[in-house]
This record gives structure tokens, C-alpha cells and sequence, in this order.
């Protein structure tokens, strides 16, 4: 069973507001996240991946002067495996708080505007096809990269 849920806003969506949704894919589905989070998206290869890395920690990249853990968001949002598209990048978010994390998207597609109005049960409507609304605080990891450096030993 997938785990979503629409993303907690800082700003609530009223009436016929407009947000930006960075639209993704994973595991062969479409999805969309709050840009309003994203900080950059990156290569797969610049992941450096370690041994020692457990549960749903894939690795870890460098991202604005830290080392920032990057997380199996499959996993995470109880997807089914899928093989890697041909073109996977590293979403990199912001959380609450100023922790930073990673994710690897089979594809980023765009930037677009939805309405407040398109969202519907946690899912966007009206731009192509329906994408379930990730909820950025399943992708948050449980320790700081610092922790979970020291962690996987």
C-alpha cells in the first residue's frame, strides 16, 4: 500500500491559489512534490554510495557544502521495485527545520502551476495525467547526515 498524503503547505491552499509542483516519476508512477522544497536536482552519479548504508539509506552527496543523505523514497512511499529509468536524477529537499535530504526520481519531467482547486484526495488534476502528491515528511530522514554518517560505522 502506497504511503501518501497531501503535502503539509506553509501557505494553506485557499480557493483558486496557485502553487508550483516539481513532477517526478517513481517506480513507473507519476507523482509531483512542492517546489516550494526542492533545492537542486543532480546527477545519480555524483551519489556516493557507502558500505555500511542500511534500511532505506542509499548513500550520501555533496550539496551546498554537506554531506546530504540520500533515501529510497520506493521504500519509503511502500512502492513496489521498478527498474531505474533511463534518465534517474537526485531530488534534493529542504525540511522543516533546515535538514536537507536526497531521493532518486526515474525522471524529472517539469515545474508546473496547479491550482488549488486540481488537488483532489491528494492527487493533482488538470495537467496531463493525474500524479499523487508526495508528502515531503516521508521523505525527511530520521537522523542528521552527521548521525547517520556515524551510524552505518
Amino acid at each position: 500500500m502506497e504511503h501518501l498524503h497531501p503535502s503539509v503547505h506553509r501557505t494553506p491552499l485557499v480557493g483558486n491559489s496557485a502553487r508550483q509542483y516539481l513532477t517526478l516519476r517513481l517506480a513507473r508512477k507519476d507523482f509531483a512534490m512542492d517546489a516550494e522544497h526542492v533545492r537542486g536536482i543532480l546527477p545519480v552519479h555524483d551519489l556516493v554510495r557507502s558500505e555500511g548504508c542500511q534500511g532505506d539509506l542509499l548513500g550520501f552527496i555533496h550539496f551546498a557544502g554537506r554531506m546530504v543523505p540520500v533515501l529510497d523514497a520506493g521504500a519509503r512511499l511502500g512502492l513496489r521495485f521498478a527498474s531505474r529509468g533511463s534518465r534517474p536524477k537526485i531530488v534534493i529537499a529542504e525540511h522543516l527545520g533546515g535538514m536537507f535530504s536526497g531521493f532518486i526520481a526515474d525522471r524529472v519531467s517539469d515545474v508546473v502551476t496547479y491550482r488549488s482547486r486540481d488537488l483532489r484526495n491528494g492527487v493533482l488534476h488538470g495537467l496531463g495525467r493525474p500524479r499523487k502528491l508526495i508528502a515531503l515528511e516521508l521523505l525527511a530522514p530520521a537522523h542528521s547526515a552527521e548521525e547517520l554518517m556515524l551510524l552505518r560505522g
